[in-house]
């Protein structure tokens, strides 16, 4: 009998687990000082767009629409980052981060991504066709 499973977002390559033994990068060094800031160290996410070593595929043009990263804060210096969105922001950002004052308004512009698939489907239909 043949099975075939969903792939787990580490198989798949659709999550990134950023923690001391991990080795770290600008972009956790830039995580974990943005929830280091006063007013988040309570918080447990946030939105930012993907640094360039995340979540791109071989040969993927750089001017390809932004991609845009949920982090997930696991601990002080342990995080999953998730590729969430990909198109122009449709939120307020604040130095690179979504501009909010809380974990439930990450949790809107979240749902919001889920409600448009993922992407913004009308920047990535003019990039594929060449007009961006």
């Amino acid at each position: 009998m043949s099975y075939q499973l969903f792939p787990t977002a580490p198989q798949s390559g659709t999550a990134i687990l950023y923690s001391p033994a991990s080795g770290y990068i600008s972009a956790h060094n830039a995580d974990i000082a943005y929830f280091s800031k006063p007013g988040r160290k309570s918080r447990t996410l946030a939105i930012r767009r993907c640094d360039q070593s995340e979540f791109r595929v071989a040969g993927e043009p750089i001017d390809a629409p932004a991609g845009w990263a949920l982090i997930v804060r696991l601990s002080s210096n342990t995080h999953i980052v998730i590729f969430l969105y990909r198109g122009e922001n449709f939120f307020a950002l604040e130095r690179g981060y979504a501009g909010v004052l809380s974990d439930a308004d990450i949790a809107a512009i979240a749902i919001e991504c889920f409600r448009r698939s993922g992407v913004d489907g009308e920047e990535l239909a003019k990039f594929l066709a060449g007009s961006r």
